[in-house]
């Protein structure tokens, strides 16, 4: 299978941490340091699959929580985001392999994602992610941000749609494509610094 997440061979050096069912990078095309991806650990298209029972969903909470206590410890706020896909659509979503970012952004988004798709989103727990997307068979967009989990179904967007909005709103619009812009030092930095981080507790 020609996939960049399953095959770990190839990006085990970066590896941070790893549990049953997912496991931690640092972020290709990092505009910003300390930028993650909570990955899983099987080829399935969403969290709306993977977070099928309490064991789980625990599982996959404390290891954000992990994340997300790290970057607050650096004063700064956290945002995670996903792109829903399906095995149809992939919803903006550029690798077809269940991934969640987090990253430290200090802007709300919520309301300028709902004008650009002139949709309401739906405030949800992670908990209820798999049967509001029916076990996964329905496309969305998942915003974390400010603990809220916003949740828009249905969507049709660009790839990299809210990569985009963030790197907009950073003053770096024309790096939101990891592809073109992978920003490795960046990456190289944040494996350093959770080393550190992790020495220390």
């Amino acid at each position: 299978m020609n996939c960049i997440f399953c095959n770990k061979n190839k990006i085990a050096n970066e590896i941070l941490l790893e549990t049953k069912n997912f496991y931690l990078v640092p972020a290709l095309g990092s505009f910003v340091p300390n930028y993650f991806l909570i990955v899983s650990q099987n080829h399935l298209d969403s969290l709306g699959q993977i977070l099928i029972n309490p064991e789980i969903v625990e599982e996959f909470k404390s290891l954000l929580a992990e994340v997300k206590k790290f970057i607050k410890a650096k004063n700064q706020k956290v945002i995670a985001f996903e792109h829903g896909a399906t095995m149809h659509d992939k919803a903006g979503c550029c690798i077809g392999h269940a991934h969640i970012h987090i990253l430290p952004f200090d802007k709300e988004i919520a309301k300028k994602i709902e004008q650009i798709l002139d949709k309401k989103s739906t405030t949800v727990e992670y908990e209820e992610i798999n049967n509001l997307t029916g076990h996964g068979t329905v496309n969305y967009l998942l915003l974390d941000e400010n603990d809220k989990i916003s949740i828009w179904k249905n969507v049709v967007v660009l790839s990299q749609f809210l990569r985009r909005i963030i790197a907009r709103e950073i003053n770096k619009p024309d790096f939101f494509d990891w592809k073109v812009n992978p920003f490795r030092e960046i990456m190289e930095q944040t494996i350093a610094s959770w080393n550190e981080y992790t020495k220390k507790i």
